[in-house]
C-alpha cells in the first residue's frame, strides 16, 4: 500500500529530527571498534545493528579503520490497513545534501528472496542496507520508452526510482539481471560502477 506523500514527508521530518541521536550511537560504537583495532588489527572493523529511539526504529551501519569512521542509518516502519496491520514495510535513508531515498514494500519484496512475508522483507531490508548503505541513484538521458527517472546498478540488477514530491526519491522496485529487458540491460551496463564516473544529475533536498 503506497504511503501518501504527506505521511512520507512527516516521516522524513521525523528521521531528520532523530538522526543526531543515531549518529551519536554509531560514533560511540565506532569508537569501541577503533579501540579494538588498535589493540588487535585483526579484530572486527564494522557493525550493523538495530536501534530504537522513542517510537522510531533504525538500522545502523558502522565501518571503521584505525583512523577513519563511516556511519549510515536507515529509519523503517511497518504499517497497513486496519484489517491487515503491519503488512507493509517502508524505510528512509538520509544522504546528507542529496535527496533522501525512500524504499517501499514492493522493493523489499523483490530484492533478495522474493516474498511478501514481513519477516522476509525485513531480512531483505537488512541485507540490502548492509550492502548499500548509501545507494547512488543516477539520472541518465532517456534512450528507451518508460525508462525510469532514476536508476542504480548493483551487481544483482537494477534499482528503479522516481521523484516523489520535491524532496524525496522513492525506490519502488528492483529487477535482477535475469529479468532485465534488452534496454534495461543496456541501462545497467551504462550505470555499472565499472563503467561510470562520479554520480551526475542528483538534486539536493
Amino acid at each position: 500500500m503506497p504511503v501518501p506523500l504527506p505521511i512520507l514527508e512527516a516521516k522524513l521530518k521525523e528521521a531528520r529530527a532523530y538522526y543526531p541521536y543515531m549518529e551519536r550511537s554509531m560514533r560511540l560504537r565506532g569508537g569501541i571498534l577503533q579501540n579494538g583495532l588498535r589493540k588487535n588489527p585483526a579484530g572486527p572493523c564494522g557493525d550493523d545493528y538495530t536501534y530504537r529511539y522513542k517510537r522510531s526504529e533504525w538500522r545502523c551501519h558502522v565501518r571503521v579503520t584505525a583512523t577513519e569512521m563511516r556511519t549510515h542509518a536507515l529509519m523503517w516502519w511497518r504499517h497497513g490497513p486496519k484489517q491487515y496491520p503491519d503488512t507493509a514495510l517502508d524505510a528512509i535513508v538520509l544522504r546528507g545534501s542529496e535527496m533522501p531515498l525512500h524504499f517501499d514494500s514492493h522493493f523489499f519484496s523483490r530484492w533478495g528472496l522474493r516474498s511478501d512475508l514481513m519477516g522476509v522483507m525485513l531480512t531483505n531490508m537488512m541485507g540490502f542496507f548492509k550492502q548499500c548503505p548509501q545507494l547512488v541513484m543516477r539520472q541518465s538521458k532517456p534512450f528507451y520508452d518508460k525508462q525510469p527517472e532514476f536508476a542504480a546498478a548493483l551487481a544483482q540488477g537494477l534499482v528503479f526510482g522516481r521523484r516523489n514530491g520535491s524532496r524525496i526519491i522513492s525506490c519502488d522496485t528492483f529487477k535482477n539481471l535475469e529479468m532485465l529487458s534488452a534496454d534495461e540491460r543496456l541501462l545497467w551496463e551504462r550505470l555499472s560502477p565499472r563503467t561510470t564516473g562520479p554520480p551526475a544529475g542528483e538534486h539536493s533536498g
